[in-house]
């Protein structure tokens, strides 16, 4: 167990976050109580920007290694992963562009530009397998928060959407609900082209 995990954090050390994440999975299935291969797992998660799988591997983590003998500063550490992760997973598009809320077309088509040049899979193509898997899942990101932003129609509703959701639950017509799911008639049409990463 011991050597297949050192085996996980070499690969994790050395980019290869696939390969790190298979032998943290091998040492969980032959020790579940091996609380270092979760974190493991889900740090090589976080870098190749699989937020909603690592944040399951943090709160397994959490929920497995809060105990009398836990140090503080370790769960602390866990805890300020896990909500990275919820960070990322609800990043809205104009986040992902690096934009202000409701900002204009032109800061939007220039924002993509700079991104589009610096993340595209093609400028990446001689580095490692998973390093460009990261890249391709950044531009992705990057380009579906384009397509909803750069098209005017489905700018306009997501833009109404992301007001709606801004106001305090007792503005918005319900009755002080808590829920996050949106209470309009609007169809989220840009959320075919959400890809959380």
């Amino acid at each position: 167990v011991r050597l297949r995990y050192n085996l996980a954090r070499a690969f994790h050390r050395s980019d290869r976050w696939m390969q790190a994440r298979e032998q943290a999975t091998l040492v969980l299935q032959l020790d579940s109580q091996y609380l270092n291969a979760y974190a493991l797992r889900a740090q090589a998660a976080m870098s190749a920007l699989d937020w909603a799988a690592a944040k399951e591997d943090w709160e397994r983590l959490l929920e497995r290694g809060a105990g009398p003998h836990s140090s503080p500063e370790v769960l602390r550490a866990w805890r300020r992963r896990q909500d990275e992760c919820c960070r990322q997973l609800a990043q809205d598009h104009y986040e992902t562009l690096g934009l202000p809320p409701l900002a204009e077309p032109e800061e939007v088509r220039r924002a993509y530009r700079d991104l589009a040049r610096r993340w595209h899979p093609d400028k990446h193509q001689s580095r490692s397998l998973d390093l460009r898997g990261r890249a391709a899942q950044r531009f992705t990101r990057i380009r579906h928060a384009y397509e909803v932003l750069s098209d005017e129609g489905l700018k306009q509703r997501y833009d109404t959407q992301l007001q709606h959701e801004a106001r305090p639950p007792a503005s918005r017509g319900g009755l002080g609900s808590h829920s996050k799911e949106p209470e309009s008639d609007i169809e989220p049409h840009w959320a075919d082209h959400e890809q959380t990463l």
